[in-house]
């Protein structure tokens, strides 16, 4: 049986993509094991919806804001102004996304006028998250 596949372009969105990869064998009529896809999906349930608003808010602001992008193997790192909401919204992201989006890891660091943000996962997370971040 084909599995099924959700994806959510992020927290605040609650619109899904599926998929069902996985074909049949046509000889053996049996499914034919191909190498399994990393899955990511968001759980919306797990911010209410204040919580959505404000990461949505969040989310456009912290895109707006950031000041540089770095490629890293398996995600980005993301770089903003060291100001005192920067440093606030940053952590507050971190908060919702790790919340709805366990398979993320985060490191956030400040020195000297620079906030950078770690956001990196399993093999396969880079496009989700260049897409959320309109990188």
């Amino acid at each position: 049986m084909p599995r099924r596949l959700s994806i959510f372009a992020g927290c605040a969105d609650s619109t899904a993509i599926g998929t069902s990869p996985g074909t049949e064998n046509s000889q053996s009529k049996t499914p034919t094991m191909n190498k399994q896809e990393p899955i990511f999906a968001c759980n919306i349930s797990a911010l209410n919806k204040d919580e959505r608003a404000r990461y949505s808010v969040l989310t456009k602001q912290l895109i707006a804001d950031k000041k540089e992008v770095e490629e890293l193997p398996d995600g980005y790192l993301l770089r903003f102004a060291a100001n005192s909401r920067s440093i606030k919204d940053v952590a507050e992201f971190i908060t919702y996304e790790r919340a709805c989006c366990p398979f993320f890891d985060f490191d956030m660091s400040v020195s000297g006028d620079s906030v950078a943000l770690k956001l990196v996962g399993p093999e396969g997370v880079k496009p989700f998250i260049k897409d959320e971040f309109g990188i």
